[in-house]
């Protein structure tokens, strides 16, 4: 039965074509906001990559577009109904579904943060650590899959991912105390932008961290009833 569980949202990603023009939109962006960077021989062109286009769009956007295909691009009660239909629980088939996502999202984004480090980067200037970026895109990407992944499970349609998208982008944008509620604030302060309310690196780390178990836990909690 986990193999099946496995097995429909991920056939739902790869399956459908249209389901990941979304996601190679925003890493396509990423790449030539990358090249452009190269051309112009910025000293720190990755790191404003990292900042910019990539951290704060294609990152949430990429896994807006994982977590709404993986539950049919409706909400994650309807996405599982029909496995539900053949005996497995709720809260276990949304907790596959989320899982599933948060791992998506992570390794796409690993894979293109990977790729434009050095591809943004000038010659001859230092490198960005790709190994500790690496890391921090998957945590936040991991984040970000979560919380959409729990707004999925409120509304008709899933319309509650929409709903914290716009949130964490109201929020996120700033450093005061409503930005510690939010992954945008926390990966940027991560990847060497400014902190939410000053807080340290290894907390927003944590931060993240615990954002995936708590959205996750909801998203399973809420299909379950």
């Amino acid at each position: 039965m986990s193999v099946a569980l496995i097995r429909v949202p991920i056939a739902r990603l790869t399956r459908a074509p249209r389901a990941w023009l979304p996601v190679a939109a925003w890493c396509a962006l990423s790449v030539v906001v990358a090249v452009v960077e190269r051309t112009r021989g910025a000293t720190r062109g990755a790191d404003a990559v990292l900042l910019g286009v990539f951290g704060s769009i294609a990152v949430p956007f990429g896994a807006f577009g994982v977590v709404s295909a993986m539950t049919g691009g409706g909400s994650l009660v309807e996405s599982g109904r029909g496995v539900v239909a053949l005996g497995a629980p709720p809260r276990r088939v949304a907790a596959f579904t989320v899982a599933c996502a948060v791992a998506a999202s992570a390794i796409v984004s690993v894979l293109v943060a990977v790729l434009l480090v050095p591809l943004a980067g000038a010659a001859g200037n230092p490198a960005v650590d790709t190994a500790t970026t690496a890391w921090i895109v998957a945590l936040g990407a991991s984040a970000y899959a979560a919380l959409f992944a729990a707004g999925a499970a409120f509304g008709a349609r899933g319309g509650g991912r929409s709903v914290l998208l716009l949130v964490d982008w109201a929020l996120g944008a700033g450093s005061g105390a409503g930005a510690l509620v939010t992954p945008r604030a926390h990966l940027r302060n991560l990847l060497g932008g400014a902190a939410p309310y000053d807080v340290a690196q290894w907390k927003s780390a944590v931060a993240l961290a615990a954002m995936v178990a708590l959205f996750a836990a909801i998203a399973a909690r809420r299909t379950s009833r």
